[in-house]
């Protein structure tokens, strides 16, 4: 799928045995799109701001529905509904695809039992972060500010198992003094299921589809803890604590471990529901800019900011490799189908990224 020069959203069906690849235009400028794991369903912000969904195997838009359309959002995992946030007015809204015609559903965040909320403290302090473009950098927060409801946005978004219930985290984005909401609501009705306002400095959250698909959700504070709630029941599953401030977190593939880095340049894995430390602390030079489980869990890759990569094993975090020396800053991008391989890409210090 490609948005070609003038904005046209293109298809290349190359499931065929055929030497030449079918294309075929859906006629619709966009600005951006988005499919199904399964292929079936593609989602776009057309450029007059709605938001359209295309059967792809019938080659036809089958759903419109102008809302102003905040993309990315998330299909279900048997690619059914689609679940996405809304401008003027900010609202959650979700589609199920499977019914005829495909219902809508949106609540908006007025109707929440959300509270304005204020940075916590008044003293000045400094945060070192790593900005989008991966290069460090320094934030610095003081008096105390109260933040109006329309400025949450929704950042993370998934459906519980078989698409009962949809989830959402609700934050201020590029505030990492910001409380957090986490929802859940049913996703027949938009009834809220719960509603919990974490009371604590939110570092960051986990925006892993992994942790959604067990109904899990993780966050970090700047005190040291981190914490795995159960979104379907709003039970705090664990708390996992550290001398140091904990800053990201990632799920394993089977929703049975986390990991997290921490501000003193180390990763670390813990068990779930028990939150046992499963490894001793993954010690990196510098801060850990990247890491992530292998698809079938069993590795760890670490990468940071001394331009250094390694491989752990992620259940006991013995190194399986050498240290990996890089001319940037490493993110792995994918892997083969057999885990046997993996897609590197280095964000260059000096020269052009590869």
């Amino acid at each position: 799928v490609w948005i070609s020069g003038n904005g046209t959203l293109n298809v290349v069906d190359v499931n065929g045995s055929s030497v030449q690849p079918e294309a075929f235009a859906l006629g619709e400028t966009v600005e951006t799109w988005q499919a199904s794991d399964d292929g079936r369903h593609l989602a776009a912000r057309t450029s007059a701001g709605s938001l359209k969904i295309w059967d792809l195997p019938e080659r036809e838009g089958g759903f419109e529905w102008e809302i102003n359309p905040v993309l990315p959002g998330v299909f279900s995992a048997d690619g059914d509904s689609f679940l996405f946030a809304a401008e003027d007015p900010k609202r959650l809204c979700w589609v199920d695809l499977s019914e005829r015609p495909p219902a809508k559903r949106e609540v908006l965040f007025d109707a929440l039992p959300l509270e304005p909320s204020s940075n916590v403290g008044t003293a000045q302090f400094t945060h070192h972060a790593i900005g989008e473009d991966g290069k460090p950098i320094s934030l610095t927060y003081g008096t105390r500010e109260v933040v109006p409801l329309n400025e949450y946005k929704a950042r993370y978004l998934g459906f519980s198992p078989y698409a009962k219930r949809v989830i959402a985290a609700l934050i201020l984005p590029g505030r990492n003094a910001a409380a957090i909401y986490l929802v859940t609501l049913e996703a027949e009705t938009g009834q809220p299921l719960a509603v919990i306002r974490h009371p604590s400095v939110v570092a960051t959250a986990a925006n892993e589809q992994t942790g959604f698909a067990f109904g899990l959700f993780a966050i970090t504070t700047r005190a040291g803890t981190a914490h795995v709630w159960n979104l379907e029941t709003g039970e705090e599953l664990v708390s996992c604590s550290h001398s140091e401030s904990l800053r990201v977190a990632n799920f394993s593939p089977e929703g049975e471990r986390i990991a997290f880095t921490t501000v003193d340049h180390a990763v670390r894995i813990w068990d779930l529901p028990g939150g046992r430390p499963l490894t001793p602390l993954l010690q990196h030079g510098a801060e850990v800019s990247w890491f992530g489980f292998s698809p079938d869990g069993e590795r760890l890759v670490t990468a940071s900011l001394d331009q250094r990569m390694r491989v752990w094993n992620a259940r006991d975090g013995e190194p399986l490799t050498e240290w990996i020396s890089l001319e940037g800053y490493g993110t792995v991008e994918g892997y083969s189908p057999d885990g046997s391989l993996m897609l590197l890409t280095e964000n260059a210090v000096r020269g052009e990224p590869r």
